[in-house]
């Protein structure tokens, strides 16, 4: 048998085992979508409500690293944090609104928004698979290469960007700590080894369809 068959319940319809478990991989991945979704909502009204004045803002170090606490209504209140190696020796912050505000801006560029664009180029790579369709298309290579470049971004400029911004724009100086993540630079290569074979894969598809 060259395919694994599976029965849906009710309505008598058998279907490959492959397209089931895709619609699952689908399903899991617009949960995944759902929550970054809520999370980029969640840091524009952080931002909003901060801004506006309707919550109060301090700061304090908590073990190794500051805490920006903010206290607005009931149901807004939590801080953020980074490590005191961003800033070493530092005691104070003198403006908690904008170290707030820059640190979830920064967050949103460097770590939620890049997860999210991954997912989304993961959504366009489970659409291209479907039944007796190849998966080596040219839209599934850029997909792939894309994942590629981000995740060489998160492990380059990701720590590079936060501290970068955060020591010159709160503190008033440069400071660094290990800014770049060897395992995303890793991960981005072998994506891209992933993408060439697969771009090799639809040069042969295409091959393979003129000859048809």
């Amino acid at each position: 048998m060259d395919r694994a068959n599976i029965t849906v319940a009710g309505d008598g319809e058998t279907k490959p085992r492959a397209h089931i478990s895709c619609r699952g991989s689908k399903v899991l991945l617009y949960i995944f979508l759902a929550y970054y979704v809520f999370k980029i909502c969640y840091a524009l009204l952080m931002l909003i409500i901060v801004s506006s004045g309707y919550a109060d803002i301090r700061c304090e170090i908590v073990g190794s690293a500051w805490r920006i606490y903010f206290d607005g209504p009931d149901w807004f209140r939590g801080y953020n944090s980074f490590p005191t190696e961003w800033a070493p020796g530092m005691t104070v912050i003198e403006n908690p609104l904008l170290c707030n505000n820059l640190l979830v801006v920064l967050g949103l560029l460097t770590e939620i928004l890049p997860v999210f664009l991954i997912l989304m180029a993961i959504r366009k790579l489970l659409y291209q698979i479907k039944p007796g369709i190849s998966p080596f298309t040219k839209t599934s290579v850029r997909a792939i290469r894309f994942v590629g470049i981000v995740f060489i971004y998160k492990g380059v400029f990701s720590q590079l960007i936060l501290q970068l911004g955060m020591s010159v724009a709160v503190f008033h100086r440069i400071f660094m700590a290990n800014p770049y993540n060897l395992s995303y630079i890793f991960a981005g290569l072998m994506i891209f080894i992933v993408a060439k074979i697969f771009e090799y894969g639809c040069q042969l598809q295409e091959e393979s369809d003129q000859i048809i």
